[in-house]
């Protein structure tokens, strides 16, 4: 794969050459097709290996989906290729399956909720550098009603943005996350409880200005009566911050680079 600097450039493919633009990264890029032929991969012994890796990597892709439509309501606080390091935690939590067989090992999510909370959202403006405080997250025994509570909070030295702002504000989700699991009946892999990704919330702080003044923060938020969540599932606590210049009276504007998330906590 190369980087296309001159003038000379298409898109789509020519032969067996192709070339894109690839708009985050903001170049063009040239690269050769090649590789063993579809079918020869799905049929020959040769391939055996490469099969099992890619039963595997696509159960990592889907569970990252599930992660992702969970968490689709503060979609515009990411930022960049933040998917990459989301498929990666997949892969490690999918090798700490000391059960299952090569090719049929599950992403058990709900037995490693803690690393869930290491996923870096803004490479640009990462959660942990903006907001200088560690929140207080409070859940009820069945985890349905959530608070997240940010105390006396000195905006003027707890938010670190490099662009100028006026005003900020939070938003908070809470999510429901399923296992990924490989069901032998059937030899596919599926969610160990199906429709958890549709089960979210989202509620918005009001804006508040950038003061010296202390403010008490406090976001809460539940899921409805019927959407208990499963003991075997992940809830996902996800918090997020916006920046913008208040143009004129109630009037805000906030771009979508200006704006950062991080899973808080993840119960």
């Amino acid at each position: 794969m190369a980087e296309i600097e001159g003038p000379i450039r298409f898109k789509g493919s020519i032969g067996d050459v192709t070339c894109y633009y690839n708009s985050v990264l903001k170049k063009w890029i040239f690269r050769k097709k090649g590789g063993a032929h579809k079918n020869h991969i799905k049929k020959s012994k040769k391939f055996k290996n490469v099969r099992l890796n890619m039963s595997e990597f696509k159960a990592c892709g889907e569970w990252c989906h599930l992660v992702r439509m969970g968490l689709f309501k503060l979609d515009d606080f990411n930022w960049g290729l933040y998917m990459s390091g989301i498929v990666q935690l997949s892969k490690t939590i999918q090798l700490m399956d000391g059960e299952g067989l090569w090719g049929n090992r599950n992403i058990e999510s709900s037995k490693h909720k803690e690393m869930l909370t290491d996923i870096v959202f803004n490479a640009q403006y990462p959660f942990n550098k903006v907001v200088m405080r560690r929140p207080e997250v409070i859940a009820d025994e069945m985890r349905m009603s959530i608070t997240v509570n940010l105390t006396q909070f000195y905006s003027l030295r707890e938010l670190v943005f490099r662009k100028g702002f006026s005003s900020y504000r939070f938003a908070m989700t809470i999510a429901q996350l399923s296992d990924y699991v490989y069901d032998p009946v059937n030899k596919e892999y599926a969610p160990k409880h199906a429709g958890l990704e549709n089960r979210s919330v989202v509620v918005f702080s009001e804006w508040y200005r950038k003061s010296a003044n202390p403010e008490d923060i406090s976001l809460s938020a539940a899921f409805p009566a019927e959407l208990v969540p499963p003991a075997d599932a992940t809830v996902m606590v996800g918090l997020g911050v916006e920046f913008a210049t208040n143009l004129s009276g109630n009037s805000y504007y906030s771009a979508k680079g200006d704006r950062t998330m991080k899973l808080v906590d993840c119960l």
